[in-house]
């Protein structure tokens, strides 16, 4: 029975630990060759690969009064910051501040009714004056909305008069003049990388009818700019926004339901208004975790009686008891076996320093068997 009851857990724990990798629900390092995401201009809404094979990227284009205008260029190096997962992987993308086609890239997954996404991504807005501050990103719904389309407008603006202090973002539930903008207090170094965090809360139905529905509209968001790479969400966002007035990405519509938060938008300005910018490691998941992994510190992972941190001289510091493991294995994501020992007493040690930069898995194995992704910087 005992034997039966360790199985179990070992199978929970598996089960446990991929679904929680799943929670990553898309990640875009913008690994295509500079220049190569949209290979020639699309001239109408909505394109994809049914009408241009050479677009392999998966990206579709959203035109606006400027379809035939591609806006966007894969650049090189990416964009790089210190503690943050998607950091220094692959390529970037670059707008160009030139009015053209809007791009967008769904999910597999739309969320809705009463969930949460999160977005992370790297962005770089070059000190050039933008007074106006058009909105560059949001999330688009998903296709049963037939209107209004996208959702969570982050806009910004640049006067580089302030050094040290000229970006200033804002954020709106819908790209809507009708959309009241929260604006933060604090104020952002241009020609620099940050890092971006927007949780978005896709609310419940309220009512039975877009008429009942209207006014108790209930998506909240809310903005991090430059938050701590390690630890939790912080409990203040840079800024918050939520209005029961504007309509949420899940609701009524005219006869039945529609939208939740479906893909990422990047925005084209119709009228040039919208900085230019480069962007990068965008993560799309469920929680804070999914998209802001912790690199290095003190880890709890699939099981509670397990933790590890890796030091900045690669050494794999292991907190357990040998009730539970007695022998590890540290394996590369095609399977391949790079390291292995045994476990003695509370505290180990494991010398990683042969390991080149990645995402390795440690697998733990005796009474019980655990696993966790360990990424080398």
């Amino acid at each position: 029975m005992k034997s039966k009851i360790f199985t179990l857990l070992a199978f929970c724990a598996i089960i446990s630990f991929g679904t929680a990798q799943a929670q990553l629900i898309w990640e875009e390092n913008f690994n295509q060759a500079a220049g190569a995401l949209i290979p020639t201009p699309l001239v109408s809404s909505d394109n994809s690969l049914l009408n241009n094979p050479l677009n392999t990227s998966g990206w579709k284009t959203q035109s606006n009064t400027s379809a035939a205008t591609n806006c966007f260029d894969v650049v090189t190096p990416g964009l790089t910051y210190n503690g943050y997962a998607s950091s220094g992987v692959g390529n970037a993308l670059k707008y160009t501040s030139q009015a053209g086609q809007s791009l967008y890239k769904q999910w597999a997954k739309t969320i809705k009714n009463d969930s949460s996404v999160y977005i992370s991504f790297l962005l770089n807005i070059p000190n050039e004056a933008i007074t106006g501050g058009d909105f560059f990103f949001g999330i688009r719904l998903d296709s049963t909305a037939a209107n209004t389309n996208w959702g969570s407008c982050i806009y910004a603006a640049v006067a580089p008069a302030f050094p040290n202090e000229e970006i200033t973002f804002s954020i709106k539930k819908q790209g809507s003049s009708l959309s009241p903008a929260s604006v933060s207090t604090k104020y952002f170094p241009a020609a620099t990388t940050l890092l971006v965090v927007l949780n978005y809360h896709v609310g419940i139905l309220n009512g039975t009818s877009q008429t009942a529905e209207t006014g108790l509209y209930d998506d909240k968001m809310s903005l991090y700019i430059n938050p701590p790479t390690t630890g939790g969400e912080p409990t203040t966002p840079t800024i918050y926004c939520a209005d029961a007035t504007q309509k949420d990405l899940y609701r009524w519509g005219a006869t039945i339901v529609m939208g939740g938060a479906k893909a990422v938008y990047l925005r084209s300005s119709a009228t040039g208004n919208a900085p230019s910018y480069t962007i990068d490691g965008i993560r799309v998941g469920l929680t804070w975790q999914d998209v802001m992994p912790v690199q290095s510190g003190l880890k709890r992972t699939t099981a509670d009686n397990f933790m590890y941190n890796l030091d900045s001289n690669k050494q794999l510091n292991l907190s357990t008891s040998t009730v539970y493991y007695n022998n590890y294995s540290l394996v590369s994501l095609s399977g391949q076996q790079l390291l292995k020992g045994s476990i003695s007493g509370s505290s180990n040690k494991i010398d990683a320093s042969s390991l080149k930069s990645g995402i390795y898995i440690l697998n733990l194995n005796g009474n019980l068997h655990a696993s966790a992704k360990i990424l080398v910087p």
